[in-house]
């Protein structure tokens, strides 16, 4: 054991640390009683276990889940809402270049289709939707027409004819092809005038 170097203090009983000291080294080595050890180590605090261990533990312990009703109540709320809506109005108008303000042009489309019951204009401008742009007819002469303002830039269009037969415009000299099997019409406006190219 190392001695200790420093000024001798007084005890309250009367000894100095060196007493003191001597006296500790003079007392009898004495056996602990039994099973103070295992007492001990059953005592002392566990490591901490290493992270690896923490988050395997984690992972099989049971997961406890508190669901609170009032905003799940609120949720499923507009959920329903929403899906009542989209039912009730399932074709509901998307806003569509057809009439924009600000810069536009009068085009007039016609078709001769003496035959036919009815026809309807259907392109790029108004999403290729039938119902929207029904042509009037002229009993006598067998001439659909409607006249329509398109925002300036190039739109591809065609007939509906009865609802069932597509037709392109037999007056257009340029047309491209739909890639199933049929071509539509193409117009060019650019707010002075319109060519069907």
């Amino acid at each position: 054991m190392a001695k200790i170097a420093h000024r001798p203090e007084r005890h309250t009983d009367g000894l100095s640390d060196e007493a003191l000291i001597a006296r500790i080294r003079a007392l009898e080595d004495i056996d602990p009683p039994p099973g103070l050890s295992e007492r001990i180590i059953i005592r002392v605090k566990r490591q901490p276990a290493s992270s690896w261990k923490r988050i395997w533990q984690r992972l099989w312990q049971p997961l406890t889940v508190t669901i609170r009703p009032l905003p799940w109540a609120a949720v499923a709320m507009l959920l329903v809402l929403g899906m009542t809506a989209f039912r009730l109005f399932p074709d509901f108008p998307s806003p569509s270049p057809i009439e924009p303000a600000g810069l536009s042009q009068g085009v007039t489309f016609s078709l001769l289709a003496p035959e036919a019951r009815s026809v309807q204009l259907i392109g790029s401008f108004n999403q290729w939707r039938p119902g929207l742009h029904a042509l009037s007819v002229d009993p006598g002469a067998g001439q659909w027409i409607i006249r329509l303002h398109l925002a300036p830039g190039r739109h591809e269009y065609a007939f509906l004819v009865d609802g069932e037969r597509v037709v392109s415009d037999p007056r257009a000299p340029f047309s491209q092809t739909d890639g199933f099997g049929t071509r539509n019409s193409v117009i060019f406006t650019d707010g002075h005038d319109a060519r069907r190219l």
